[in-house]
């Protein structure tokens, strides 16, 4: 058997990296940087110390900071249109998986012309990034940083629409995820477990894939409850971003499958966040895909801790999976569909929308089946 190897971004990892932003910067001889992030993140004193650091190094950076959730193409035109004015040389999004998408997307704009929804559409393509792009991510769970991967959404239909693109850098700095809330701890980690349990379960496994998700599911297991306990505990939130840098790793040569098609679903329906959605699909998936790759779920299960029998049937090692994985959810506080007063119909009606991200499903996904599992994630947890 023959397997694809795709290169990945070079990556400064360890607390306190934020500080050799502005070296780093210099370094791919950028003289103009724009700094892309959302309200959240400069509140949050993150932004600050990035700029701090690029203003060290004798930068005449500037700033985007209206950047939101779940990025629209109009966002984007919008990035690329300051990018333009300020003359920028350089990229830098700081932030969760939202602001480093937005980054890599206003990129790829500069270089094409036209709005975004001209260019980024379904099937994804890939598009060179016209200006160098640095990545900080401040939440571990999207692992953007280390993705070929940005998703937009189309402010029109609602649709999240993926490109791939490339980046020259990123820097992950455990601490700039201290300030993060339990409730944004849990839903992102728990995101992060779903980009390692669908690339260990989709069709574009390989080695690699299998060698960096489990660690990630490894450390997730252990980590998440300690994070999402006390914010301020450095060795859990280092855990934590390793494992979500891994997961993300893991995307570039095996990318999301039928999880991922359910959490849009959901946030079709409702303003959902991303790594919420994910966190519910994705007991249901393991279910699904040990009926076809049974090996790969017994593995994620006993990189959570399981042991299985040798007697144990495809169908009982997707339940024994998934059970512990509700398990963990219900540890770091993940509330079901119901809790939040979601309405199932409103939801299920829109099952179809699932069907373009199920190509790498090993179980072929029909209509009538996407809506039995919206179904089953609305009622099993």
């Amino acid at each position: 058997m023959i397997y694809n190897y795709r290169p990945q971004i070079p990556t400064i990892f360890g607390a306190g990296a934020v500080a050799r932003l502005g070296e780093e910067i210099k370094t791919i001889g950028s003289k103009r940087p724009l700094c892309v992030y959302g309200s959240g993140t400069k509140a949050a004193g993150i932004a600050g110390k990035a700029e701090e650091s690029l203003s060290k190094a004798g930068l005449d950076y500037c700033s985007f900071d209206k950047s939101t959730p779940d990025p629209t193409m109009e966002l984007i035109d919008e990035i690329a249109a300051a990018a333009r004015a300020e003359r920028a040389d350089c990229i830098i999004g700081i932030g969760g998986g939202s602001n480093m998408d937005a980054a890599k997307a206003a990129s790829v704009m500069l270089g094409l012309e036209g709005p975004a929804r001209d260019h980024l559409t379904i099937p994804p393509r890939f598009f060179k990034a016209h200006l160098p792009v640095v990545l900080l991510p401040t939440t571990s769970g999207s692992g953007s940083e280390a993705s070929n991967a940005c998703v937009i959404t189309h402010e029109q239909t609602g649709v999240k629409i993926p490109a791939l693109t490339e980046s020259a850098l990123a820097i992950v700095d455990p601490e700039l995820t201290l300030t993060l809330s339990p409730t944004a701890t849990a839903e992102t980690g728990l995101d992060a477990f779903s980009h390692a349990a669908e690339a260990m379960t989709g069709l574009d496994w390989n080695p690699r894939v299998e060698m960096l998700a489990l660690a990630a599911i490894k450390k997730i297991v252990h980590s998440l409850p300690a994070a999402c306990m006390d914010g301020s505990n450095l060795e859990a939130r280092t855990e934590m971003a390793c494992a979500s840098n891994w997961a993300g790793f893991t995307t570039v040569d095996a990318p999301p499958h039928v999880g991922h098609g359910i959490a849009d679903v959901f946030t079709q329906a409702y303003p959902l966040t991303h790594g919420l959605t994910c966190a519910w699909a994705t007991p249901e998936v393991l279910e699904l895909t040990a009926t076809a790759v049974p090996d790969k779920v017994r593995l994620i299960g006993e990189a959570m801790g399981l042991s299985f029998e040798a007697s144990d049937t495809q169908e009982m090692i997707g339940a024994k999976t998934a059970e512990e994985l509700r398990g963990l959810m219900k540890t770091v506080g993940i509330k079901s569909p119901a809790e939040l007063g979601l309405d199932r119909e409103s939801v299920v009606k829109n099952a179809g929308a699932m069907l373009p991200l199920c190509m790498k499903c090993p179980v072929k996904i029909t209509p009538e089946s996407a809506r039995a599992l919206v179904e089953r994630v609305y009622d099993n947890y």
